[in-house]
């Protein structure tokens, strides 16, 4: 990945800047432009490359080279502060960067609604899409760190076996309180910023507008 961003940068710059593409790396060669797909330079050149991020891994190559990370849904406060930060702001200095310099943004997994009654409805989905998350071993580190691991491994027992019914039993309110971020629709805005005002840069979420009290009532949250 650190060489596709080299690569698709060098491209970049030979359109912009009309100098010869030559990128070597390990993994890619490129010198060689068809004038043909030379779409020549753009007036906002400065494209900010961003990477998804759960482990320290990638996360330690965007420090060195991205411009921001999306984070996954299920990662918590806990995770992002004992895990991303400080791996980003480690990998950041180590490659003489400063780490503001990275854009932190995540689309939390989140339950709204606009009363407790409908707020019910939803939170059994959001129930079950943790469980699903819970099952998967590539998200498994963020679930671990609060010392869910077991149950991790059993609803990739349940998800293996067929029994996805089982699964969302495995996410009790604890576990989907901490994961997933949950309140009506005046009490949401409040809870997002509590959670990650200070932890990101950019919050982003999507929920269905079916009726012009919704587009109203969102507008009210996006203050």
């Amino acid at each position: 990945m650190r060489d596709y961003i080299g690569a698709m940068r060098a491209v970049w710059w030979c359109w912009q800047d009309r100098t010869p593409l030559e990128f070597e790396s390990e993994h890619y060669t490129l010198n060689l432009v068809v004038p043909l797909f030379d779409p020549g330079p753009i007036d906002h050149p400065d494209i900010p490359i961003h990477v998804a991020v759960i482990g320290s891994n990638m996360t330690a190559m965007a420090g060195e080279c991205a411009d921001g990370i999306h984070l996954h849904p299920v990662v918590t406060t806990k995770y992002i502060d004992g895990e991303v930060l400080l791996n980003l702001a480690r990998s950041a200095t180590c490659a003489g960067r400063d780490v503001d310099e990275v854009q932190v943004c995540l689309k939390p997994l989140i339950g709204t609604a606009p009363d407790e009654e409908r707020l019910e409805r939803v939170i059994r989905a959001v129930r079950a899409r943790c469980a699903f998350y819970l099952s998967t071993p590539s998200y498994r580190r963020a679930f671990t760190i609060h010392g869910w691991e077991d149950r991790a491994r059993e609803a990739s027992e349940c998800s293996r076996s067929g029994r996805w019914e089982e699964m969302p039993g495995l996410v009790d309110d604890d576990m989907l309180c901490t994961i997933a971020t949950i309140g009506t629709y005046d009490q949401i805005a409040d809870k997002l910023n509590e959670r990650f005002a200070s932890r990101l840069d950019r919050v982003e979420f999507s929920v269905p507008v079916n009726s012009p009290e919704d587009a109203e009532a969102f507008q009210k949250i996006l203050g």
